[in-house]
């Protein structure tokens, strides 16, 4: 009898050899190495394809390349001029509401350290800056969020100034890609770490986290909380390790329906630490001791279910002692993260990455940058290999809105039966004048619900987002989308469609103060602002001209006239009283309060009476009675 033992032992040992098994990634291609930079895909073509944006240092110096995904597994670099930065960050927006995402970059230029802040206006794929008011900075960070809920992106930005100085700010957008600070707003300036506009404790409003070193060289870290009025407040209960040259991830990691938070890099006694903070579901972090992930230095983290499992991973890459390493962490389900030996991934230095799905194939492929153990610069991208690909979250339905003034509150039902737990999923509402367009809320998806960028969506883990400052007299349009853990976006709801009519100031009353002077009271209408108009006489109303700027002077004739009707400006703003003066002693005054909306130059006024008709009244020197 022939013994086949051996052959049996030696087919076994062939088919369970590391090296010819399947491998999680395989490296797919190379692109020009970077570091000290960003890395950020977005289909700035809408083509249906991620695109691939790189920044940073190069060879010989800095570099920002933007790469067409062709489709095939290759990648075509554009020659589209944009300037080389590093110490760099970079992201795509869709600033102007157009559909197309827009490119933020910031960083230095050289070595002289000269701080640039470039924002690129996409038109159908063509680039041109925007002079948009940002202030240059470089070891930077910046974030991407709708922090006052008017329908555009404003931006949170971390870093240095050419002039030393640390910022830490917020700039508003108005709604076209022009910036201006944010007022009443101070976080801690820091520069050399992370920031991120997130919504901690799901009340439907961005909260803001920053991380990295300030002017002192101490580290930092502090959570604020969004208070709804254009202030921030410090969350109290959440102690976190301020941390520089620091890699971060946000991300649900228990599956709870609340962000948590891991960051890497090193504390203010250049200790290189790694912590881990789950949320307490009440927007406070609370870090976890008893999960160990290893630590690394001048990191960069990325999240995504890589494994196509539901729950979110982890990849890491940096320096740790005197070597270069990358890591892929498996979630359990629970928030517990192990590493994947399994996996190798070439480690980097000053490193950058980002998981996207750059072939279309229902898995996350893996872009890394830096330097590695052989000092060279590289960009690799490693494609996944899952044999199982994600599917689509299904379509969120029961989409409802209530109106108040003129803020639409939308609700819906949460999505279940995704692999990604409900809890889990992402939502991104958008809102346009016709069921197809988004131009009101930019979802950054196309009509079919394909993703454009690689994040969240714009109502982050809630089922319920607000929308201030509508206009009247508008159709418009909402439908919402369900992202999941792979950053796939669903199909759109059926869309609601709904306007909003002006509703004009009531119960306007007058209280002599002398026999030349009376203090007017009245409650807001759902205008932007209220304008109030006097005319000596008992007749009425006021029609004050739409697109016409009038001046208002509390003192009866100095105000803006409306032409030769003898009707005047007395009041024009927010408030709800106004002690108007220089009355003739004994005479009948006429006062017309009308609400408006729009800027000087694009005023529309209300033309709308009240039932009660109380928005208007005459005066005399003694008595004051509504029409």
């Amino acid at each position: 009898m022939k013994n086949y033992i051996p052959v049996i032992i030696a087919i076994a040992l062939y088919f369970h050899s590391p090296v010819l098994m399947a491998q999680q990634f395989t490296e797919l291609a190379s692109l020009k190495g970077i570091a000290q930079g960003s890395i950020t895909t977005g289909d700035y073509n809408n083509d249906g394809e991620l695109d691939i944006l790189l920044c940073g240092w190069s060879d010989p110096e800095q570099a920002t390349v933007l790469y067409l995904n062709n489709g095939d597994n290759t990648f075509t670099d554009t020659g589209i001029p944009l300037l080389g930065l590093y110490n760099s960050s970079a992201s795509w927006g869709d600033c102007d509401n157009d559909g197309d995402p827009d490119l933020l970059i910031t960083g230095t230029t050289g070595f002289t350290l000269d701080a640039e802040t470039k924002l690129y206006r996409n038109d159908g794929g063509s680039f041109s800056e925007i002079s948009s008011g940002l202030p240059g900075i470089y070891r930077s960070c910046v974030s991407w969020g709708d922090i006052d809920r008017d329908g555009d992106l404003d931006i949170l930005m971390t870093g240095m100034a050419t002039t030393a100085e640390r910022v830490s700010r917020i700039y508003q957008n108005d709604g076209t890609g022009i910036f201006t600070l944010m007022q009443g707003t101070s976080f801690i300036p820091v520069f050399k770490g992370w920031c991120s506009l997130a919504d901690f404790d799901n009340d439907g409003y961005l909260d803001v986290i920053v991380s990295g070193e300030t002017a002192t060289l101490a580290k930092a870290a502090k959570l604020y909380h969004n208070n709804r009025d254009g202030s921030f407040s410090e969350v109290t209960g959440t102690s976190l390790t301020g941390i520089g040259f620091c890699g971060a991830a946000l991300s649900d990691f228990n599956s709870d329906g609340f962000l948590d938070l891991i960051m890497s890099g090193e504390d203010s006694n250049y200790n290189n630490v790694t912590k881990v903070y789950f949320n307490d579901k009440t927007g406070n972090l609370i870090e976890q001791s008893n999960i160990t992930i290893g630590t690394v230095y001048n990191a960069t983290m990325s999240t995504g279910d890589y494994d196509n499992d539901g729950d979110i991973d982890l990849f890491m890459s940096g320096k740790r002692g005197n070597t270069v390493i990358s890591e892929m962490y498996a979630n359990n389900g629970s928030g517990i993260l192990s590493k994947n030996s399994d996996i190798s991934i070439t480690g980097t230095n000053e490193s950058s990455s980002g998981f996207s799905d750059l072939d279309s194939d229902g898995d996350l492929d893996l872009i890394v940058a830096g330097i590695d153990n052989t000092n060279n610069l590289i960009t690799k991208i490693y494609k996944n290999n899952n044999s199982t690909a994600n599917t689509k979250p299904g379509k969120p339905i029961n989409l409802t809105y209530s109106i108040n003034k003129t803020t639409a509150k939308f609700t819906w039902n949460k999505v279940t039966g995704d692999l990604t737990p409900s809890a889990s999923l992402s939502y991104n509402l958008k809102v346009g004048t016709t069921a197809t367009t988004n131009e009101i809320v930019s979802s950054q998806s196309d009509n079919s619900g394909k993703r454009k960028v690689v994040r969240v969506g714009n109502a982050q883990l809630n089922n319920v987002l607000e929308l201030k400052n509508l206009r009247w007299n508008t159709n418009y349009y909402a439908s919402v989308q369900a992202i999941d853990n792979n950053f796939e976006g669903g199909s759109f709801s059926d869309p609601v469609n709904f306007t909003i009519s002006p509703k004009q100031p009531t119960k306007l009353v007058g209280y002599n103060i002398s026999n030349s002077s009376i203090l007017l009271r009245w409650q807001r209408g759902n205008g932007d602002r209220c304008i109030l108009f006097a005319k000596e006489g008992t007749s009425g109303p006021a029609a004050p001209v739409n697109n016409t700027t009038y001046f208002a002077n509390s003192y009866f004739g100095d105000g803006s006239p409306l032409g030769a009707t003898g009707w005047y400006c007395i009041y024009k703003g927010i408030a709800d009283s106004i002690i108007l003066t220089g009355l003739n002693p004994g005479k009948d005054y006429t006062i017309h309060a009308i609400e408006l909306q729009g800027i000087n130059g694009s005023e529309v006024y209300a033309t709308e009476t009240n039932p009660d008709n109380d928005n208007i009244g005459v005066f005399s020197s003694g008595i004051f009675t509504v029409l």
